[in-house]
């Protein structure tokens, strides 16, 4: 649980967030290559926070891969189950999310892969149970869950 000082600093963070990848994306042309953000944004997917990261243009991978906007990855002080840690997107990618750029053959050409974009598969909460909804009552290692995520990076269809 957190109070409304704490909303407006986090608010605060990840505009300055967002505006610095922003910034370096367009002080370096990489305006293709793929941007992930991962963390405990002490919000739901509802959340201020989240709508941010919604409106310039990030998609969150639990809800791209599973359909639902709900999984309990924190236990918080109130003894509640919410929906905090999140692994957030964009989409479209040129080159590799490690080097920006993806080796061609010699045959290949940099323009074909510019239709390319990271498809989010395999979204995992651990400890994992078959509904992804229960706390494991003798998890004791965090009060958060871990969250993974597997990307793969497609070809647009044309």
């Amino acid at each position: 649980p957190h109070h409304e000082h704490d909303l407006v600093l986090r608010q605060s963070q990840i505009c300055k967030l967002v505006e610095f990848i922003d910034g370096f994306v367009d002080r370096h042309g990489l305006e293709n290559v793929p941007v992930i953000i991962g963390g405990d944004m002490n919000g739901d997917h509802a959340d201020p926070v989240c709508a941010h990261l919604r409106a310039n243009c990030f998609v969150n991978s639990f809800v791209q891969v599973t359909g639902l906007e709900d999984v309990e990855t924190h236990l918080n002080h109130r003894n509640e189950r919410v929906f905090v840690d999140h692994i957030w997107y964009r989409k479209h990618v040129y080159g590799s999310p490690i080097s920006g750029r993806v080796e061609t053959d010699s045959s290949g050409s940099d323009d074909e892969l510019r239709d390319t974009h990271l498809v989010p598969r395999d979204f995992i909460v651990k400890p994992q149970s078959e509904e992804l909804q229960p706390w494991v009552d003798d998890f004791q290692l965090s009060d958060h869950r871990l969250v993974s995520i597997t990307f793969e990076v497609a070809r647009d269809q044309s």
